[in-house]
C-alpha cells in the first residue's frame, strides 16, 4: 500500500524480494544493491522496499553498512518471518528503524 501511495505522488521506487530468484544477485554485496537501486532510481531521493530480508545472512550489519553511506534513499524492509527476521539481524537498530505492524 505504502509503495502504490508512493507512485501514485510520483516518488520513484524499486521492490527487491528475496524469495525471487532473479533478485537475490543484488544482494551479494552492498555494492550489488547499491548499483541495482541507481540503475533503477538514479542518484536522487527514492524509496527501496526490500521484502523477506531474513533470507540475507548477516541482514543487520549488511543493511547498516548501506545505512551509514548516507545515500538518498529510504529503505523500508520486511519479512514474513519475524522470529527468522529477529534472529538474522543482529545489530543494534537504535536511530535507524522504525517498527511499522500491519495486520
Amino acid at each position: 500500500m505504502l509503495q502504490e501511495r508512493l507512485v501514485q505522488k510520483s516518488e520513484k521506487t524499486l521492490y527487491l524480494n528475496l524469495d525471487i530468484e532473479w533478485d537475490r544477485p543484488h544482494f551479494e554485496s552492498q555494492q550489488a544493491l547499491i548499483n541495482k537501486v541507481e540503475l533503477e532510481l538514479g542518484k536522487k531521493k527514492g524509496f527501496v522496499f526490500i521484502d523477506e530480508i531474513q533470507r540475507k545472512e548477516n541482514a543487520g550489519l549488511f543493511l547498516k553498512g548501506i545505512y551509514d553511506l548516507n545515500l538518498p534513499y529510504k529503505f523500508i524492509i520486511s519479512g514474513s518471518g519475524s522470529l527468522e527476521l529477529k534472529k538474522q539481524i543482529h545489530e543494534s537498530l537504535n536511530g535507524w528503524l522504525r517498527k511499522y505492524n500491519y495486520p
